[in-house]
């Protein structure tokens, strides 16, 4: 009789009885370890149309050193194959176990996904059989046909509120109806107006931006939103809080990483009453918070779910947006890379302090003649070899150009060497793309006395090397973003699993801008004085050179 094995328990088993860890998989099959060990923790599971079960059996059945490795392997396999004889051949038998975990754990993720889904019906079913909490009085007893007789007011037609309408008080009380709204909305049918619109009007103590689980997973549901296929709009008062800005910047930032989040900044402060809030879930509810109580921010709301007034609210929005709203963010796509990098190096041209988060170097501390060499290697066109050549010499000009009056300051990940030295591997920026590739022993030390060239050579160029980030988002997904004091800020995200460059985007409103230089100062605070000092990062650049030579 066959036993069942989720796929992250049959391939740790297998990484245990060959002794494999998870980084030499990962370098074997050419992933990322997170990738590994997100499989063994059973947070994802290879789809069936992928390669990397075959990937693994092929590299692991190499691996096998013992007959206790393969009693191992043929328990396994007996236990959970329904074949009676045990196949000679190795990498089949690893391959037909890891396919049957594999079965089996997507059966049971299904089943999880459709009690979810069961869970999040109910919810919505007790939702809708509460009472409404408006005064039935207000509701029942305005009669239009007297209100027509005193000439007040005239209607051509009158729509009524529905049962679900109601008045909700308390700000966690508010955030759970806005995250079971869009946890429906995750299991609605989408239409061409999938937009969810949030106004962001107040200081960060409001109901949107409460610093409590319920707003992580507020955040957590617009993301799951936006994998549904929504997108989302923030439509918000620009003032000159700083602090203000950077925490809204920093709870946006997974968001926006999406391609799905635009954000749009009003051009006057008196358009909306500064303590109103508006969620609007497009063809589904509206929220509409305001204070109650002389020192409170936004604790109750208007819940209207009725059509008719959810399109009020959805055109008020939209008219908001058309006449009195400015997009904040530029994004750059697919066919506007060299619009993005003809931007960057007028940046890099302009006077000013320039702030760098890079998951690698700058490119221009690659010698010339090396970038050279990796283009004509990896196969670019003579196009991409000559425009990426212009922008790299146009980077590094911009560089010289301005180091010696102001300051040019790099926070690069100690990953990104250890990465180059250990698996002789680098991420490649060209005109059109990001490529992982291979380097020679003799690249590794000319690149590496290259860096250490440039530390040694400007006073004003400074460099902080971070050895250990907590951020799951940059292990998987290298930010790279440039800050130009009183200019703009440039932002370029990698999927370093797949080595490509994905979204790409710029700001240049001012008091974003200075809110990007406010947090990059304040992370360079936080980074230990021996990571920043030039004298040590030389000394373990030296180490690896060593080590090399």
């Amino acid at each position: 009789m066959t036993t069942k094995m989720t796929f992250g328990d049959c391939l740790k088993y297998l990484l245990t009885t060959f002794d494999i860890s998870f980084k030499k998989l990962s370098r074997a099959i050419n992933v990322d370890s997170s990738l590994i060990s997100r499989w063994i923790h059973g947070k994802r599971i290879p789809a069936y149309d992928t390669v990397y079960i075959e990937n693994i059996a092929d590299y692991l059945s190499k691996n096998v050193t013992n007959s206790f490795q393969i009693k191992l392997l043929n328990d396994l396999y007996a236990n959970l194959c329904a074949d009676k004889d045990i196949i000679d051949n190795n990498a089949e038998k690893i391959s037909k176990v890891l396919l049957e975990a594999q079965g089996y754990s997507i059966e049971c993720k299904k089943k999880e996904d459709e009690k979810s889904r069961n869970n999040i019906k109910s919810k919505k079913a007790l939702w809708k059989t509460e009472e409404s909490s408006l005064d039935n009085n207000i509701r029942e007893n305005i009669k239009m046909d007297q209100l027509e007789k005193r000439n007040l007011i005239s209607y051509n037609s009158t729509v009524s509120l529905s049962r679900n309408d109601k008045i909700i008080y308390g700000t966690n009380n508010i955030l759970k109806v806005i995250i079971l709204l869009l946890e429906t909305a995750v299991l609605e049918k989408k239409n061409d107006n999938n937009i969810i619109y949030f106004t962001f009007n107040n200081d960060f103590n409001n109901i949107f931006t409460s610093n409590n689980m319920l707003f992580i997973k507020l955040r957590n549901a617009l993301l799951k939103t936006i994998e549904s296929g929504w997108n989302v709009i923030f439509i918000i008062r620009i003032n000159n809080n700083i602090e203000r800005i950077m925490k809204f910047t920093d709870y946006i930032f997974p968001l926006i990483h999406t391609g799905k989040v635009n954000i749009y900044y009003l051009n006057k402060y008196d358009l909306f009453t500064l303590e109103k809030e508006l969620c609007i879930v497009s063809g589904l509810g509206v929220l509409s918070c305001f204070p109650f109580g002389e020192n409170e921010l936004a604790n109750c709301s208007f819940y209207i779910n009725t059509k008719a007034g959810v399109d009020i609210f959805s055109n008020y929005i939209k008219s908001i947006l058309k006449c009195h709203a400015i997009k904040l963010l530029k994004f750059y796509y697919k066919n506007m890379e060299e619009d993005f990098y003809n931007a960057i190096t007028e940046l890099y041209e302009k006077p000013g302090n320039q702030l760098n988060y890079n998951s690698n170097f700058s490119l221009f501390l690659l010698p010339e003649e090396l970038y050279k060499k990796l283009l004509i290697k990896n196969n670019y066109s003579a196009n991409e070899i000559l425009l990426s050549l212009y922008y790299y010499r146009k980077l590094l000009n911009g560089f010289k150009k301005n180091i010696q009056n102001y300051k040019y300051i790099d926070i690069c990940l100690a990953e990104s060497i250890e990465q180059l030295v250990n698996h002789k591997i680098l991420y490649l920026h060209s005109c059109n793309d990001v490529k992982i590739v291979d380097l020679e022993k003799q690249d590794i030390i000319d690149y590496i006395q290259n860096i250490i060239h440039f530390i040694q050579a400007y006073d004003n160029y400074e460099i902080a090397v971070i050895f250990n980030t907590s951020d799951n988002y940059i292990q998987n997904n290298a930010s790279n973003y440039i800050v130009k004091e009183r200019q703009a800020v440039f932002i370029n995200v990698i999927n370093s699993l797949k080595g490509k460059s994905g979204l790409k985007i710029s700001i240049e409103e001012p008091m974003l801008v200075k809110a990007f230089v406010e947090n990059y100062h304040e992370m360079w605070d936080k980074i230990a004085p021996i990571n920043k000092d030039k004298k040590e990062n030389i000394a373990w650049l030296q180490d690896y050179l060593d080590c090399l030579k």
